[in-house]
């Protein structure tokens, strides 16, 4: 009987260690699961961006950067002509 007690033991240790693995197995299939879930949410949020970048209103940009533009030069244009000197502004 003592030969069939270690043998049930060895049985019972060696159905641990197969729970533990188990165990192991289940939290890294878990981590994979969460890490796809991860990804497919990363994945989502940089299709949206791309998508609000692409599909900005063309007529729209173009005419903000007209405006812009626009202001810059005469900007410029006013700055041309405040800083304008003569020839008696120089001899001055």
């Amino acid at each position: 009987m003592p030969m069939l007690e270690k043998q049930l033991a060895k049985v019972a240790e060696k159905g641990d260690s197969i729970l533990v693995q188990v165990a192991g197995i289940g939290e890294r299939c878990q981590y994979v699961e969460f890490l796809n879930d991860r990804m497919e949410l990363t994945t989502l949020n940089l299709q949206k961006k791309q998508m609000d970048i692409e599909s900005a209103d063309r007529a729209k940009s173009i005419t903000d950067f007209k405006q812009a533009d626009m202001a810059y030069q005469a900007a410029l244009q006013m700055g041309s002509k405040i800083l304008q000197t003569s020839l008696l502004d120089f001899l001055r």
